[in-house]
């Protein structure tokens, strides 16, 4: 029995040690009975050692997430095979492809107001409900799942919204809804997003981006190590 379905070759997928520290990025080459191999196009793979256990984020948007678990058997800077491949809960989900950002973005708050005192009160509600206030954001890290931001406005948990950011050279909009609030020690305002009903196109832009900040911080890190 193969370890995951042949659909999720070419699926993006991000290998982590136990400890949640990132150790490559790639997309899956190849699976079969024995190990699961995922490769770099660039053919800069960060060596892994030999025998070390690590978890494997998987994404595909039309078959979904998979966490996956086992050992690096070889390393190469073209591939990295993983052997022992065990599936792991999905209650990890909010791990997934997550990186430190910083970039402005656009929050559109969608929550509707259904108090009023006078009937002239809800008008004015009624109008300003069709245009959605648009909120300066900025955001500090970002994932498939959801992304942490600060911002001036009062925000409340359940507050539904949409965000529009820029990732690579696309734009994007992403609905979600706010779960947490927290105040920063500078007095500005944090609120954590989980993401909803996010479409194909803008997953698959997300995960790119992502993606593609992940291999520059492993390129980054490298680059230190060998100034060192």
């Amino acid at each position: 029995m193969l370890p995951l379905p042949t659909e999720y070759i070419a699926s993006v997928c991000e290998i982590k040690t136990l400890e949640n520290e990132l150790v490559a990025t790639g997309t899956i080459q190849n699976i079969t009975q024995e190990y699961i191999e995922v490769s770099d196009k660039t053919g800069f793979m960060p060596i892994a050692p030999y025998g070390i256990p690590v978890k494997m984020n998987v994404f595909n948007s039309k078959n979904g997430f998979r966490v996956l678990a086992g050992k690096v058997y070889t390393s190469t800077l073209k591939s990295i095979r993983i052997v022992d491949v065990i599936t792991l809960l999905d209650c990890e989900r909010r791990h997934f492809f997550r990186v430190e950002v910083h970039m402005i973005a656009q929050v559109y708050l969608l929550k509707n107001q259904t108090k009023s005192t006078s009937q002239e009160d809800a008008n004015n509600q009624s109008e300003k409900n069709s245009k959605p206030k648009v909120i300066r954001a900025v955001i500090h890290n970002l994932s498939l799942g959801g992304t942490l931001f600060t911002c001036s406005e009062n925000l409340e948990t359940g507050d539904g919204i949409s965000i529009k950011l820029k990732v690579g050279r696309k734009s994007i909009v992403l609905n979600g809804i706010v779960r947490r609030t927290k105040e920063t020690e500078k007095g500005n305002l944090l609120y954590g997003c989980e993401f909803s009903d996010v479409t194909e196109s803008a997953a698959n832009a997300l995960c790119a981006y992502i993606f593609q900040c992940q291999r520059e911080q492993i390129y980054n890190k490298r680059m230190e190590h060998q100034q060192l």
